[in-house]
């Protein structure tokens, strides 16, 4: 369903800032990378496996989980806490989805079914370009 980007090679960018302000940068991705990346990983096990409705709710909780971890997290770049507010919202919005397929799923509801899906897809797409833009905020 989701293919997960990690955020693991957040840390690479770490030893080649310099000053302060890029030095609690790159603190606060690591921090980030940490929170964010388990949960993905955990993600990219439960999409491989089957789409039954339990999967997917499973899978949609743990993408409102990552976004009540970011929730209280302050940056002091503008713009990466603009990239984490995106990215929290993108994770709310397709763990909405995953539920409204695992809920047509179980009423048998072939056609909200396959719309969900289509639309997991879709967020699926803007998710991994919030990711990037994370990334780049982290850079």
């Amino acid at each position: 369903m989701h293919r997960a980007i990690g955020l693991a090679f957040l840390l690479l960018a770490a030893p080649s800032v310099g000053g302060c302000a890029r030095v609690e940068r790159a603190r606060q991705c690591q921090e980030l990378a940490e929170k964010v990346n388990p949960r993905l990983e955990e993600v990219g096990r439960l999409a491989a496996g089957s789409q039954v409705p339990a999967a997917l709710r499973a899978i949609a909780g743990e993408y409102d989980a990552i976004a009540d971890e970011l929730g209280p997290l302050e940056f002091q770049s503008r713009a990466l806490a603009r990239a984490v507010k995106d990215y929290g919202l993108k994770l709310r919005e397709i763990a909405a989805e995953a539920r409204r397929a695992a809920t047509a799923r179980e009423n048998e509801d072939r056609s909200q079914h396959s719309a969900a899906r289509r639309e997991v897809r879709q967020r699926a797409g803007q998710l991994e370009a919030a990711q990037r833009r994370l990334l780049a905020a982290c850079q």
